[in-house]
């Protein structure tokens, strides 16, 4: 499968896929379809209605209606090319035209989608919520809160550092009785 948008009523389902291991990061209904169908990787966010059965008929609507990039690339007659971040953006030619007829620049009209995400997201976009301040901030509270936890702020990342610097015994939690049992140490 690849990206694609999808929509069912007032429910919008934006769905990307992930490098393995990532997992199924999705509404429940999405989650257990995703089960059901063998998709272990993938991204989906819903937005507007929750309504479980307009989500679960637009999801499966889009899975439907997706193309491969064999399809995509002989209906607009151009090499389909990735590039992705793991590969450091080099472009990769995924598919080609099966005729072997690719259209020239001149060929191409001015306004025509090129872009793959474009494409396949219709030319929608998800609705990002902008990123949470912390409402204490500035106060006088927060300034309070600041000052009486500076020393502690660093702990852990100096404890670690020291550890790796003068061994493993260093700043290690162990009993009194160590010298002589020397299995009574934290793991």
């Amino acid at each position: 499968y690849h990206d694609f948008f999808t929509q069912f009523g007032k429910t919008r389902i934006y769905v990307r896929q992930q490098p393995p291991g990532h997992g199924v990061v999705a509404h429940r209904a999405i989650k257990a379809i995703c089960e059901r169908v063998g998709i272990k990787d993938l991204y989906a966010k819903c937005e507007g209605s929750l309504n479980m059965q307009h989500i679960t008929k637009a999801f499966m609507l889009g899975l439907l209606r997706q193309k491969t990039h064999q399809v995509l690339a002989d209906e607009k007659k151009l090499h389909l090319v990735e590039m992705r971040s793991e590969n450091d953006y080099f472009p990769k030619v995924v598919a080609s035209p099966s005729d072997g007829v690719v259209r020239t620049a001149a060929e191409i009209g001015h306004n025509e989608i090129l872009d793959f995400e474009m494409i396949s997201f219709e030319g929608n976009l998800p609705e990002w919520r902008p990123a949470q301040k912390n409402p204490m901030e500035g106060t006088p509270n927060w300034d309070k809160h600041l000052r009486k936890k500076w020393a502690y702020r660093s702990h852990d990342d100096v404890r670690l550092r020291m550890r790796v610097e003068n061994g493993t015994e260093w700043g290690a939690v162990r009993s009194h009785l160590y010298p002589k049992y020397p299995e009574c140490v934290e793991r």
